[in-house]
């Protein structure tokens, strides 16, 4: 049986349907009736189903509906007789209704879903790897470092792709020297709700930046972080997994809790973009300042969200490190408050930085025998998967409740 949400709208025709629908010959099984579009986001949530009908009569039924269901799994058909309206959307299953014989469009529909079944997606091995850039607070060097490491990665052979996911005030396009009205990450989040996100619609969104190595804008307008919805970025986050071998994405500088509205999936959040590429992440960069505040923004950071380290490989760079016994201060600090050993410090260099800004370059095209160049490099080598005998331990609950309830 198909088990069938139906939301129809308030229509003459809809009892004489509904009544054919829960004939037992039609293989469907009702499990709730909606009034609107928002009734059915929330619907979908809770029902287990497999099928969601609609119609041109149903009200408030838009794209955020549409990939809501799809997120559930759940399948969409809508009774029309204009497409084009629905195809727009997402919903490219449609059939034809007459409302003075409503029970064809049944029989329609029984013949689409005997005959046709769901297309089964393409199985894809999603063996790229997500690495999130974090700082708590700005001036933390996040921008800098995911530049420089999806740099480095690419040069060490990995197909790479950094995303600009800082939905406050995102700036990399500026610093590549790269058109504002760029297309990126908002492009292929509308992409995947209306189902056509493959490598062709994504190639005039992800820009070419350098060899094996790619760019994903960020907002032309902070504003528009609404247009960024939890299933679409994360249907994102799993195409760029699929399509790279690493995936570095700046995450922004500040993670929120969001209390009660953490489970309202519908609803636009303005970290979205954040919380999804934690939560698909297989490792995180912390960065801060080598400064007491700096530090101290970190370690607080850090404890406060600790729930989001939660099986993740976490790395530490500290920028603004000058000389051994400084660095030897600084790890100290950190391993004493957080429990965490692999820690990096990145050389300050105003010199390199103001050519790098200059030229909208990468620090190893300025100047490629550095000392921060080989520290950057070092910080990529540890996001390897590939690495040999030196992998990290991912962070586990137990060890972050002790070093919780022991700050």
């Amino acid at each position: 049986m198909t088990k069938t949400i139906v939301a129809l709208g308030n229509t003459d025709w809809e009892p004489e349907l509904i009544s054919a629908l829960r004939h037992p010959a039609s293989g469907i099984t009702i499990q709730r009736r909606c009034v609107d579009g928002i009734d059915v986001r929330a619907a979908v949530q809770v029902v287990s189903a497999d099928l969601l009908l609609l119609s041109d009569y149903t009200l408030r039924v838009d794209v955020d509906v549409v990939a809501q269901a799809h997120a559930e799994g759940i399948r969409i058909v809508a009774l029309s007789n204009t497409p084009d309206t629905w195809q727009a959307i997402g919903v490219h299953d449609v059939v034809p209704i007459h409302v003075l014989e409503p029970a064809k469009a049944v029989s329609a529909l029984i013949s689409l879903l005997r005959s046709e079944e769901p297309a089964t997606a393409p199985v894809h091995s999603r063996n790229g790897k997500i690495s999130a850039v974090v700082g708590f607070g700005g001036g933390a060097g996040r921008t800098t470092a995911t530049r420089e490491i999806s740099w480095q990665l690419a040069a060490s052979g990995l197909k790479t792709v950094m995303v600009d996911a800082d939905t406050f005030n995102s700036s990399m396009k500026q610093e590549l020297g790269l058109d504002p009205a760029t297309r990126g990450l908002l492009e292929l989040c509308r992409a995947h709700e209306t189902r056509s996100l493959d490598a062709l619609t994504a190639s005039t969104s992800i820009t070419h930046i350098a060899p094996q190595l790619s760019f994903v804008g960020g907002l032309a307008r902070s504003s528009r972080w609404t247009d960024l919805r939890i299933p679409a970025l994360r249907g994102v986050w799993g195409f760029l997994q699929e399509e790279f071998d690493h995936v570095v994405i700046d995450v922004g500088p500040v993670i929120e809790h969001e209390g009660s509205l953490a489970h309202e999936v519908s609803m636009p959040r303005r970290y979205s973009a954040t919380h999804t590429a934690l939560e698909s992440a297989t490792s995180v960069v912390l960065c801060t300042r080598a400064d007491s505040i700096g530090l101290s923004r970190l370690v607080k950071g850090y404890l406060e969200f600790s729930d989001s380290w939660t099986n993740k490989e976490i790395h530490v760079v500290a920028t603004g490190v000058n000389g051994r016994s400084e660095f030897k201060q600084v790890r100290e600090v950190i391993r004493r408050h957080l429990g965490i050993n692999s820690i990096l410090a990145i050389p300050f260099d105003r010199y390199i930085a103001q050519r790098v800004t200059e030229r909208h370059s990468f620090m190893a095209q300025v100047e490629p025998h550095a000392d921060v160049v080989a520290h950057f490099k070092e910080c990529a080598h540890q996001l390897t998967p590939s690495r040999n005998g030196d992998a990290i331990a991912p962070t586990s609950k137990q060890r972050l409740r002790s070093i919780k309830n022991a700050a």
